[in-house]
């Protein structure tokens, strides 16, 4: 019987072949290496045994079909047999790469068979382990993580590293299944992103071998934190502050109201921790609210990528309370009855509309009332005021009316009501006699309260001869008084008055006149004149009582130019001297007239003027102010002059003989001359100031300085309505041909320009005209928009330019990718800054505008006047939106598009 056995060895075979009675058993290799140590001077055993045999078999070793023996790095122990097994040992010292895949193989022979029995034992390199597991993992979660070995032989030592630091917890080896299977079971924390799971493997006779995964660890932000006052006042500045921590990558923060996004006042800003690698961010809000944000939704909204929901923290927004003012009353608590009386209430309320009424005498006042309300646009804060008119009646005499605001003190006036008096009555005569005994009556009726009357004379109270009687009438409540006084009267109550008087009425009286006989005027003065010469005459009267009332005539006509009266009392008598000088200038008219003095019951006493003539000075008509080019006559005229007067007419001391015109006439009457000239010319420049006269001999001349001046033409604008924002435009008002010098203005909205503003004077030699330029240059803003830049002359009216203002818009902006997936929703958004008037923009999609997921905000810079408007749209892409173009349009612009390209 034959029996083979084979070894391989790093790749190597070889046969024994061995007879015997009874074959020994097919060998064995087994490995006795040291798994630990290092390749570098590394120790191999091998150990090759067989059991049974007869005769004791024989055992060789062999590679590559050479028989091996003891040499400097190999040993072949003896044969040796224990029990029934027969073993040999071989050894290699220091082995090298040069034995991979080399097969060593024993031989067991004793004879029996025609065969060799051979073992072989070879091995090999294990190729680099397998990592397999997640490379991206959040934070905190348990991850399984395998490493796989099963192509190498001897089994390699496998070991888990993170960073290069062996992992002892966690990791666990299995050699079960025909390889090495580790497994890692491991929570990443944040700190580990970017850290490295290598899984290495080590053979004995070969170098390591690893494989390695960077893991990605994710973190959760913790929910936002979004703090702020809740309650505001408006228009006042408040500040909210929204924190995310923990977070990686960085979120996305925004803030919003009542889901929208809030863009302006916003500041954001990351803090990136070295050792957690998370990134803390936060986002602070800076907003004004009005009142029209009470009950809002403040909101701050974290976008993270671990997340498929935003995080949201919520602050509901409440205006602040502010406590309505005590009303306050005003109007007089003293009223008349039948007198329309006005009384007024006013509050000063919170944000709510305060709730007034007005009562009297506890009931709501609802006739004769007014109501007006205002609120403040900068406070926001509400103003009543209430107004009522009434007419008081007797039954509201100490009443209250009342303004009443809920929850606060009521203001009142306590209503005190009087009869709105009728003045009283005196009776009695005027006139009297010194010595005789006389009576006066004072009467009151329908008064309320009791009046308080009291008779006077000459300013105090008259307390002797007095009675009185007082009447209430039961039905009205209203009294009627009488008083009465008698006395007699001396010389020393001329013209003192006896009154009546009231309280709150204005006093009535008789001024006393005391009667005496009268003596004969006397007159003074010459009979003779001369016409137009300056004549006094003198009237007397002596001893008069009353004071005499004289006048004096002339022509039978009282004379009340030129006169002047003296009046003097003598104290002892009473009597009154009166004298009364008229001065005047006799004409012709006056020979044969009678200048007279004249007393009340008294013959006049009177001189018969005889009048000569004199020349008088002549008389000019015509004006002193003048148009240039702008015919003009002036009329000389020299009455009741004899012989006739010779009269010319001047100008700048030159006899006029152009343009005159002369007409003389005479009075067969007074046989008087009356010659008038005029003269009809065209004022220029340059008879302003000169004077134009009427000349007589011997007379003083009669003159018009002349004031020329320019009938001025309506000033003209050049310049455009229609301006660009920021770009420098100019504007020249031209006021031509003006005299004197047109004091010219350009005005803005009503208000002078003095910035970049130029002025130019030129006057013209020969007419002595003026021409007036001015220019101003500047540099529209949208706050210029609707006003008016105006020229404006004096006397004239403006001439005005009402500006049109446009910016000179920027292209718009689009952000939001060309690159989409099919059912993935993507959002576009589309800014258009800085326009006036606001900009109307649109977002197409393949040349339609698209409605439908779009959201717009509109902003009004305050200061500039300038709007922004933002446009966003959110839609899902599909395969017909592939290569179609989604613009952003604004008018007289050129779209931004982006080119759909669809995945």
């Amino acid at each position: 019987m034959i029996v083979k056995t084979a070894f391989f060895l790093f790749g190597l075979l070889s046969y024994v072949k061995t007879w015997e009675l009874r074959p020994p058993g097919y060998p064995s290799i087994t490995y006795q290496g040291h798994t630990n140590s290092p390749i570098t001077g590394h120790t191999v055993q091998l150990e090759c045994s067989s059991a049974g045999g007869m005769p004791t078999p024989n055992i060789t070793w062999y590679v590559d079909e050479r028989r091996l023996t003891n040499s400097i790095n190999i040993t072949v122990s003896p044969v040796t047999t224990t029990g029934d097994v027969t073993s040999s040992t071989l050894t290699i010292s220091h082995v090298t790469i040069g034995e991979h895949l080399q097969v060593f193989k024993c031989k067991v022979d004793n004879g029996v068979l025609q065969s060799d029995l051979v073992a072989t034992f070879y091995i090999v390199a294990p190729p680099a382990p397998a990592l397999t597991g997640k490379t991206n993992v959040l934070a905190g979660d348990v991850e399984t993580w395998f490493c796989s070995s099963t192509a190498g032989f001897l089994e390699p030592k496998m070991t888990m590293y993170l960073n290069n630091v062996p992992i002892q917890s966690g990791f666990t080896v299995d050699k079960s299944s025909g390889g090495v299977i580790g497994t890692l079971i491991w929570t990443a924390q944040s700190m580990n992103d970017g850290d490295q799971l290598t899984c290495k493997i080590e053979h004995d006779l070969f170098d390591a071998k690893s494989t390695s995964l960077m893991i990605a660890v994710q973190a959760t932000p913790d929910h936002p934190i979004f703090t702020g006052q809740t309650v505001f006042t408006p228009g006042q500045q408040q500040q909210w502050t929204c924190e995310s921590k923990g977070g990686n990558p960085e979120p996305d923060m925004t803030i919003t109201i009542n889901n929208n996004q809030i863009y302006s006042g916003i500041t954001s800003y990351e803090v990136k921790d070295t050792i957690t690698k998370t990134t803390d961010m936060t986002t602070t809000l800076n907003l004004a609210p009005s009142i029209a944000n009470d009950g809002d939704s403040l909101c701050c909204k974290v976008k993270h990528e671990t997340l498929s929901y935003k995080q949201s923290s919520c602050l509901i927004l409440q205006l602040a309370q502010v406590a309505t003012q005590p009303p306050t009353i005003s109007g007089s608590p003293l009223v008349f009855i039948g007198q329309s009386s006005q009384f007024s209430c006013t509050t000063l309320g919170g944000y709510q509309k305060p709730n007034m009424v007005m009562t009297i005498g506890g009931n709501d006042i609802t006739s004769g009332i007014s109501n007006q309300e205002t609120q403040d646009s900068n406070t926001q804060r509400w103003r009543v005021t209430q107004t009522v008119v009434m007419t008081a009646t007797a039954f509201n005499d100490g009443q209250k009316i009342c303004c009443e605001v809920p929850m606060l003190q009521p203001a009142c006036l306590t209503l005190a009501v009087q009869v709105s008096q009728q003045p009283p009555t005196i009776s009695g005569s005027a006139i009297i006699i010194p010595g005789q005994q006389t009576q006066w009556t004072c009467t009151s009726l329908d008064g309320y309260p009791k009046p308080n009357m009291i008779m006077t004379m000459g300013g105090f109270q008259i307390m002797n001869g007095f009675s009185s009687k007082e009447i209430r009438n039961s039905n009205t409540q209203m009294w009627e008084l009488t008083q009465k006084v008698v006395m007699t009267p001396t010389t020393l109550n001329d013209g003192q008055k006896i009154c009546c008087e009231m309280l709150l009425q204005q006093p009535v009286c008789l001024t006393l006149k005391v009667q005496a006989s009268l003596q004969q005027a006397t007159i003074s003065g010459p009979t003779s004149v001369i016409s137009g010469q300056q004549t006094q005459w003198t009237c007397t009267t002596t001893n008069g009582y009353p004071k005499p009332n004289m006048m004096m005539t002339m022509g039978g006509v009282q004379i009340t130019n030129g006169f002047y009266s003296q009046e003097t009392q003598d104290s002892n008598t009473q009597t009154w001297t009166v004298t009364q000088n008229a001065i005047m200038n006799p004409t012709p008219i006056n020979d044969g007239q009678k200048i007279c003095c004249v007393v009340e019951t008294l013959q006049p006493v009177c001189r018969t003027l005889a009048v000569q003539v004199s020349l008088q000075t002549p008389t000019i008509v015509g004006p002193s102010n003048v148009i240039i080019g702008q015919s003009t006559q002036w009329t000389c005229t020299s009455s009741d002059g004899y012989p006739k007067p010779n009269m010319i007419m001047t100008l700048g001391g030159s006899t006029i003989t152009n343009g005159f015109t002369s007409q003389e006439y005479l009075n067969p009457n007074t046989n008087t001359w009356t010659v008038s000239q005029s003269v009809t010319m065209t004022p220029t420049a340059l008879n302003d100031g000169q004077k134009i006269c009427c000349q007589v001999p011997t007379l003083q001349p009669v003159c018009r300085t002349l004031a020329v001046q320019a009938s001025l033409q309506t000033p003209t604008i050049v310049g455009p309505s229609q301006v660009i924002i920021g770009q420098s435009t100019q504007w020249t008002c031209t006021s031509a041909d003006g005299y004197p010098k047109p004091n010219m203005i350009m005005t803005l909205e009503g208000s002078t320009i003095t910035n970049g503003f130029t002025s130019q004077e030129t006057l013209d030699s020969s007419t002595n005209l003026w021409t007036v330029t001015q220019s101003v240059v500047m540099t529209p803003t949208a706050l210029n928009a609707g006003q008016k830049i105006c020229c404006q002359v004096p006397t004239l009216q403006p001439v005005c330019r009402t500006l049109l203002v446009q910016a000179s818009l920027q292209t718009p902006t689009l952000v939001g990718p060309s690159n989409v997936i099919i059912g993935q929703s993507t959002q576009w958004t589309c800014t258009s800054t800085d326009g006036y008037p606001k900009p109307n923009m649109i977002i197409t999609l393949g040349g339609s505008t698209i409605t439908n997921g779009l959201t717009s905000q509109d902003y009004l810079n305050p200061n500039t006047n300038m709007w922004t408007v933002t446009q966003s749209v959110t839609m899902t892409p599909t395969a017909l939106n592939d290569g179609q173009n989604l613009c952003c349009q604004v008018p007289t612009l050129q779209p931004v598009c982006r080119t759909l390209a669809v995945q």
